[in-house]
């Protein structure tokens, strides 16, 4: 019975339950479809920096569900460009690697014209992991975000959208079977 008891022990292991990550982000603006005569300070990319947050929960083995919170920010001559994402979906994680499709909404805002507008928005992409500590990893991702906007009215236009990021994931871990990764 001892035998049982040590050998039950030595076979549990410690699996990820969920996760939370927090970063910094890059992303090129499109805003060639979000122009009028009297915007010729907003070029066809904007380049911003903000951060990335993302909460993501081990749905299936290596199926997780991932929700991310994002924001840029850049001023173009006078004019304050802030853009806000809220997506969420599935990922699909192999070892160190992962994939992940999201989709939610978008917030486009142009301070210096007092206009805004709400778009659908899709992410397609991924990164790679390299663990720190037990809990801790550093994870490293590349996504092509997509859009439709026009906040100055008239026809939205598709717009893709580079986005780089770069953080910290902290893994909650639980006793049990190990999550196949």
């Amino acid at each position: 019975m001892g035998v049982c008891a040590v050998f039950g022990t030595a076979t549990a292991q410690v699996f990820s339950k969920a996760e939370a990550f927090g970063g910094v982000s890059y992303t090129s603006i499109n805003t060639s479809g979000n122009t009028s005569g009297n915007t010729s300070a907003l070029a066809a990319h904007q380049n911003a920096v903000g951060w990335e947050a993302s909460g993501s929960g081990n749905a299936w083995r290596r199926i997780w569900v991932e929700v991310s919170l994002s924001a840029y920010y850049r001023s173009v001559q006078g004019s304050a460009l802030r853009d806000y994402f809220a997506l969420g979906g599935p990922r699909f994680n192999y070892k160190r690697f992962f994939v992940h499709a999201l989709v939610g909404e978008d917030r486009l805002l142009v301070n210096a014209f007092g206009q805004s507008e709400n778009g659908l928005a899709g992410e397609v992409g991924g990164g790679v992991e390299h663990p720190l500590t037990h809990s801790l990893i550093l994870r490293a991702s590349a996504d092509d975000l997509y859009t439709r906007h026009n906040v100055f009215g008239g026809v939205k236009s598709a717009e893709q959208n580079l986005r780089l990021s770069v953080g910290v994931v902290y893994r909650f871990s639980l006793r049990g079977p190990p999550a196949k990764r």
